[in-house]
Formats: C-alpha cells, sequence, structure tokens
C-alpha cells in the first residue's frame, strides 16, 4: 500500500502505475494532486513562454544561468 506523496491519500492501481513521462519515475501523486502540478507546470511554461518572447537571448541566458546557479 502505497500513499499519495502531497496529501498522504491511499493511492489506487491507476495511480501506483503512473510514470513520469519524462524522467522515467512513479510519480506517487493521487489523481487531485497530479491534476494540480500539471496545473502548476503548465502555468510555468506560460509564465516561461512569456518571459522569452521579451527577452534578448543575452538575457535570457543570463536569466537562465543565475537561476541554475543559486
Amino acid at each position: 500500500m502505497s500513499r499519495c506523496k502531497a496529501c498522504d491519500q491511499i493511492l489506487g492501481e491507476y495511480e501506483l502505475k503512473r510514470i513520469d513521462k519524462y524522467t522515467g519515475h512513479h510519480v506517487d501523486l493521487c489523481n487531485t494532486c497530479f491534476s494540480h502540478s500539471n496545473d502548476a507546470l503548465n502555468k510555468l511554461g506560460d509564465d516561461l513562454r512569456h518571459v522569452s518572447e521579451t527577452l534578448s537571448t543575452k538575457e535570457l541566458d543570463e536569466l537562465v544561468s543565475a537561476v541554475y546557479n543559486t
């Protein structure tokens, strides 16, 4: 028996089998938490696309370097 990493709810069979398509690891989130996580990631992606459209390549490189070096 496994539980959701976010809310501690017992995971169902489908939830136990869910694999992250980018990492290949088990997600270990219930459907509700998985949905909220996807919404947050999609919003972040939209925000990053907007920022990348307004910055020059040099400014974007400096921003990414600063974030990854902290």
